[in-house]
C-alpha cells in the first residue's frame, strides 16, 4: 500500500492532552515552517519581515487582543499565498493557547494537508478492485463504508468513481487507528484489492493514482 500521512502538531502530545484538529487546508511544509518560526524564540531569519513576522508575534502572544486582530486581518482579504496560510496557522494557534488557558486539559492543535473538523483529520484513499470495477460495487461499498466509519467515530464525506480506481474522501477521528479502519472495510468487501493508496496531505491527479498502480511512485524526481 502506499501511504503518505503527514500530521504535524505544535506540541509534544501526551496521553493525558486532548488534541483538536486545523480545519483549513494547510500544505504540512507550510504548517512546519511557521512552527519552527514560533519556536524559533525570536531568531526569525532574515526574509521572515512584514506581515509574516507579524503574525507569528500575534500567534505567540495568544491574547484576545491578538486573536481579533488576527480575525481582522484574515477577513480583510488582503492576504494570498503563504501570508494567507500564516494568518490561518497563527488564528488557531492563538484560539487554542486561549482555550488552554481555560480548560483544564492542555491541548494539541493538529494540522493535516487536507483540513479537517474538531477531533477528524480528513483522509484521500484511492481503492482499486480485484474483481469487476469499482463502479459495479459503488452502492455495496458505500454502505459497508458508512457502517464502519459510523463505528468509528468517523465521517464519509465522498465516494467516487474514476473509472479505474475509486476515490474516498473521508474525516477520520484521530481516536481511532486509520488503517485497521481501512483493513477492516476491505475484510468486508472482499471483491477489493488490499493495496490501497492514503494520504491525508493532498488530493492526487489521476495521473499520479496511475503511476501508483504501475508500481513507479517511488520515484518522486520522474513522478511530481
Amino acid at each position: 500500500m502506499r501511504t503518505d500521512v503527514n500530521i504535524n502538531s505544535n506540541h509534544d502530545t501526551s496521553s493525558g492532552s486532548a488534541m483538536r484538529v486545523m480545519e483549513e487546508r494547510i500544505e504540512p511544509e507550510v504548517f512546519q515552517e511557521f512552527h519552527d518560526l514560533l519556536e524559533s524564540g525570536g531568531n526569525e531569519p532574515l526574509d521572515c519581515k512584514g506581515m509574516n513576522s507579524k503574525l507569528i508575534e500575534l500567534a505567540k502572544s495568544g491574547s484576545i487582543e491578538s486573536l481579533r486582530e488576527l480575525e481582522k486581518i484574515i477577513s480583510s482579504g488582503n492576504l494570498k499565498g503563504k501570508e494567507s496560510d500564516f494568518a490561518k496557522i497563527a488564528l488557531n494557534i492563538c484560539r487554542f493557547k486561549i482555550e488552554n488557558e481555560l480548560l483544564d486539559v492542555e491541548m494539541d492543535l493538529i494540522s493535516g494537508g487536507l483540513g479537517g473538523t474538531e477531533n477528524r483529520l480528513r483522509y484521500f484513499v484511492a481503492l482499486t478492485c480485484d474483481e469487476g470495477l469499482p463502479a459495479d460495487h459503488l452502492q455495496d461499498m458505500e454502505k459497508v463504508f458508512r457502517r464502519v466509519l459510523k463505528k468509528n467515530d468517523s465521517v464519509l464525506e465522498e465516494l467516487r468513481d474514476h473509472t479505474f480506481y475509486l476515490s474516498v474522501l473521508k474525516l477520520g477521528s484521530i481516536n481511532y487507528a486509520i488503517g485497521k479502519i481501512l483493513d477492516e472495510f476491505c475484510q468486508e468487501c472482499a471483491y477489493l484489492s488490499k493495496e490501497y493508496y492514503l494520504t491525508n496531505c493532498d488530493v492526487p491527479s489521476d495521473d499520479r493514482i496511475r503511476v501508483w498502480l504501475d508500481g513507479k511512485l517511488d520515484d518522486e524526481s520522474q513522478y511530481p
